[in-house]
């Protein structure tokens, strides 16, 4: 499309307004999907998405005007990135506790082994028009394979569709051989769901001023908030800076994703052992580093420069599988939901201005890498301030949050620490997605 359109020199800064426009889509869609998965259901909320991103994505056939493709990128991001943390939602609400961690690795693992295909489809494509026809027959596939996936039983119990929730579990074990489930099984799965579900009522003000009502919640929750927009701003700065390296676009792009795969077995293996702080740290450290030496060296050599790009990349995506996971660990149950789509409102802001950083390459080609360091090494100071989560129940209540790694001190590493006897160890509630308490879990497990 750059190109078609002679975006270059003076005209630019369009391609970067495309960028910018398509995340403050993607905030809107976060703001929405929420709201419309919740009140409407999880099925309802991928089909209007899709829908959404589909039309938006045709758009672009229509429209030559710069401003007019501006909004068509604003609707197509409305859709894009909060229809798959919908059908996240929808699938961990399907997942018994002990598989959670699964399910997260094949999400990275998919994110990953598209993400560095992608690039060599574009390269056989050769054509930006035929990127969206793609995107848009996606989001069709979607739509067809939605129909056969089941309403989440959880959503319906909240509800007080018990009946509907029980057609639904009756369905699921029949097509996997499973006994057929009494009416006993049932009206304690209803009493479960009673007792899982907070007495008091809370409303959208309350939710979100809660996170900043205690001096230490409210110390963690804006130290996240800001480290996970830096995070998310160095990722897409540093991910649009690959095609202004002199490299082959195509090839740097899906390098530089494919060693996201490592890291993502990095983080499943070794979270529990090194805690989360230790290694999130680390990432934005070692990759404000690199970006800064680079960015002094600047390097004639095409392997020195892929070498430091990939390393990154890599660097940003590790802090940013860990940082997504702590998000949904740290906030107290009464207010998890909130401070975690918060956070993802933070990270796509700082998506958004990343294009504006990107955009610094006009000015200097290594300018973009001296911000990306100085941000990243910031960043890496703030989640050093944030409590680890490692082996610590999930804090229930606000006070629990304000209490929260209270016994932890400011090098504290799970590895010397000696570990404590499982019976003297606080058994954790069972919580499902995006801090709801998911009364279906102990019931599937007995099933």
């Amino acid at each position: 499309m750059t190109t078609e359109n002679n975006w270059v020199c003076g005209d630019a800064w369009r391609q970067y307004v495309l960028h910018t426009a398509f995340w403050i889509g993607s905030m809107m869609g976060y703001a929405t999907s929420g709201f419309l998965a919740d009140k409407y259901g999880r099925k309802v909320a991928v089909c209007v998405l899709c829908l959404v991103g589909a039309v938006a994505n045709l758009l672009h056939l229509l429209i030559t005007n710069p401003w007019g493709l501006a909004v068509a990128r604003l609707i197509a991001g409305f859709g894009a990135e909060s229809v798959c943390s919908t059908i996240f939602v929808l699938v961990i609400e399907f997942t018994i506790p002990d598989k959670r961690t699964l399910i997260g690795f094949v999400w990275a693992f998919s994110w990953t082994v598209l993400a560095s295909s992608y690039p060599w489809y574009a390269d056989l494509v050769q054509s930006w028009r035929g990127l969206v026809v793609t995107n848009t027959a996606l989001s069709i596939a979607i739509l067809i394979i939605i129909v056969f996936v089941p309403e989440s039983p959880s959503w319906h119990l909240t509800g007080g569709r018990r009946d509907k929730a029980i057609e639904i579990l009756k369905r699921l074990g029949k097509i996997n051989g499973l006994k057929e489930l009494s009416e006993e099984d049932f009206n304690d799965l209803q009493i479960k769901s009673a007792t899982s579900i907070p007495a008091k009522k809370r409303t959208f003000w309350k939710d979100t001023f809660a996170l900043v009502a205690t001096p230490r919640l409210r110390r963690i929750t804006l130290t996240l908030f800001v480290g996970w927009f830096l995070i998310c701003l160095c990722y897409n700065a540093n991910t649009l800076e690959l095609s202004h390296l002199g490299l082959d676009v195509y090839g740097t792009f899906s390098l530089a994703i494919l060693f996201e795969l490592p890291v993502n077995i990095f983080t499943i293996l070794a979270l529990d052992r090194f805690g989360r702080r230790w290694p999130n740290v680390s990432f934005m450290f070692i990759g404000g580093s690199v970006s800064l030496i680079m960015a002094l060296l600047r390097p004639d050599s095409a392997a020195a420069t892929l070498t430091m790009a990939v390393i990154t990349i890599v660097c940003y995506a590790g802090s940013y599988n860990i940082s997504y996971q702590l998000a949904s660990e740290i906030f107290p149950t009464e207010i998890r939901g909130r401070g975690v789509l918060l956070t993802r409102l933070f990270g796509d802001i700082g998506s958004c201005l990343g294009a504006d950083v990107a955009y610094l390459v006009e000015y200097d080609r290594y300018l973009p890498l001296i911000v990306l360091g100085v941000l990243s090494l910031s960043s890496a100071v703030l989640l050093f301030l944030v409590p680890d989560t490692v082996h610590e129940p999930l804090p229930q209540t606000i006070e629990d949050g304000e209490n929260f790694g209270k016994n932890q001190g400011l090098c504290f590493c799970p590895l010397f620490v000696k570990e404590q006897p499982a019976e003297e160890m606080i058994m954790e509630p069972k919580v499902g997605s995006i801090g709801h308490v998911n009364p279906l879990y102990d019931a599937t497990t007995q099933f």
